[in-house]
């Protein structure tokens, strides 16, 4: 029996046509310009929430990959997720500051800088991965994001920028997966000296085993919530320090709105830190008859609140993800979720797309033979968002 699509999104951008005004080209919904040998991203018009940023442009002379995204590109975008690919080496200063909506970006492997001040503000941000890639957190990356709750950083980190989570009160867990503890980077204000971890909550932080010993371990009767000037620069700072499991789940969604009787893809990402072997993930739910969760994807069946989880078996053990708050409300879903306005029910017809996971995998080439779940299907420089069931 064929899978039903649900279609989640209208199309990411209005046709091929690149237009090119003075030093700013235009494809589809998105502006560029020339960026050494390959193009930057410096805008975008378009309405759509849910984003696969392109690899390449094309012109009279052929394919222009994508390498960077340009300083303020998105400030102030209402996206809600962005896929950036892998051709992208650099996120610009500013690139997704004051993002209000955006829930979740997915980093590629490939990435090398991030820039000052690129996630700041993004209150809706409730966790990021920093991939191996990137060696350097510069200046306020993620300042004032407030409701950032999970931080990863990758094998590669080797500094961490003054205000890296200034004002984060909500954060609760941050992995160091460098064998070596990173450079802290202290800066002067008008306010006096500050390092990365100003004004933000006192998380779990999580280190590899190996490398307990290199972080200094403050006294645990000392839970100040706030960060003192003299430890800041400091690794001392914290005191809740635990070796980094070997498998864990990153909770993009902490809580979700939903409507009854519509598929709602919960944005999660599992990193297997020591390369387990993984058996199988099973979701479940506290209450059943407000909602039910099947391979990521939460329906709601009647009002009220249940809480929906991920455990994932490994050949070392099971592991068990944060919950997620799922809240069914039963007025109209075509009025309380903008995201399932108007949607059809279309067969899974082969066309000739690309068919890409949320975390920017690609899977095929058709919509034939998809296993359950959500995914992005690209077709040309147009996008939409799917569910299959």
């Amino acid at each position: 029996m064929a899978h039903r699509i649900l279609s989640l999104a209208l199309t990411l951008s209005a046709g091929l046509a690149f237009a090119q005004y003075g030093a700013t080209c235009q494809y589809g919904d998105f502006l560029f310009h020339k960026s050494g040998a390959g193009m930057e991203i410096c805008g975008y018009t378009g309405a759509d929430t849910d984003v696969i940023l392109p690899e390449y442009v094309e012109d009279g002379s052929g394919r222009n990959a994508v390498v960077s995204i340009g300083e303020e590109a998105f400030y102030g975008s209402r996206f809600e997720t962005v896929v950036i690919p892998a051709s992208i080496r650099k996120i610009g200063p500013l690139a997704f500051c004051n993002s209000r909506n955006l829930r979740r970006v997915v980093l590629p492997p490939t990435l090398q800088t991030v820039c000052n001040d690129a996630f700041a503000l993004c209150r809706s941000l409730r966790a990021v991965v920093f991939p191996d890639s990137v060696a350097d957190i510069p200046w306020m990356v993620l300042g004032e994001a407030r409701n950032v709750e999970t931080v990863v950083l990758g094998r590669g980190v080797r500094s961490i920028g003054p205000g890296f989570l200034t004002g984060d009160y909500s954060v609760k867990e941050i992995y160091i997966m460098s064998p070596e503890p990173p450079e802290l980077v202290s800066a002067d204000s008008e306010c006096g000296r500050f390092g990365p971890f100003h004004q933000m909550s006192m998380p779990d932080v999580y280190v590899p085993a190996e490398s307990l010993g290199m972080y200094a371990v403050r006294p645990a009767d000392r839970h100040s919530m706030h960060c003192d000037w003299e430890s800041q620069g400091n690794w001392d700072y914290f005191y809740r320090y635990k070796p980094i499991p070997d498998l864990f789940t990153v909770m993009y969604d902490t809580e979700l709105t939903v409507s009854p009787e519509i598929p709602v893809a919960i944005n999660y990402e599992t990193v297997n830190y020591a390369g387990v072997g993984v058996y199988s993930e099973e979701w479940t739910s506290s209450d059943a008859t407000v909602a039910t969760v099947s391979d990521g994807l939460v329906t709601g069946h009647a009002n009220g609140s249940a809480t929906v989880s991920l455990s994932v078996r490994t050949d070392s053990g099971v592991y068990h993800s944060k919950p997620c708050v799922v809240t069914v409300e039963g007025a109209s879903p075509l009025k309380k979720r903008r995201s399932s306005a108007g949607i059809p029910e279309i067969g899974a017809e082969g066309e000739d797309e690309t068919v890409y996971t949320l975390d920017g995998v690609k899977v095929g080439s058709s919509c034939d033979n998809l296993e359950p779940g959500c995914y992005m299907v690209k077709k040309g420089s147009s996008c939409r968002k799917i569910v299959v069931i």
